[in-house]
């Protein structure tokens, strides 16, 4: 990819989501972190990116205070009422949020399968 974004291959990360995850993907969204501004989604909550946007940005500020190196390629967070949040911090300033019913999908999935793919789609 050059200095511009290729849609064509945030769309295929999305696809590849939806298509690893099949119904335990509940909502999706590719956006730019350094401004906010989703580029793809699938089922996708502005308020919901924008929040982990900000999320990621106090995590990675504290961490930085704290004399942690910074977040690397990925956030998971396991949430209560079987659902998960998974934060894949692309190239180019870009991050995919996915929000995925564990209940529908387990663990091991999203770890093995899921994230080495995404990992290496942008």
């Amino acid at each position: 990819m050059s200095d511009t974004i290729d849609i064509t291959r945030l769309e295929a990360a999305m696809e590849q989501a939806k298509a690893v995850l099949k119904g335990a993907l509940l909502v999706g969204s590719i956006w730019d972190q350094s401004t906010g501004l989703p580029l793809v989604g699938y089922n996708s909550n502005p308020a919901a990116a924008a929040l982990l946007a900000q999320l990621i940005k106090m995590l990675d500020q504290h961490l930085a205070t704290s004399g942690f190196p910074p977040l690397d390629r990925f956030v998971f967070l396991q949430f209560q009422a079987g659902k998960a949040g998974l934060a894949i911090l692309h190239p180019y300033n870009l991050v995919q949020g996915l929000l995925i019913d564990t209940t529908k999908t387990n663990i091991g999935v999203v770890m093995s399968v899921l994230l080495p793919k995404l990992l290496a789609a942008i």
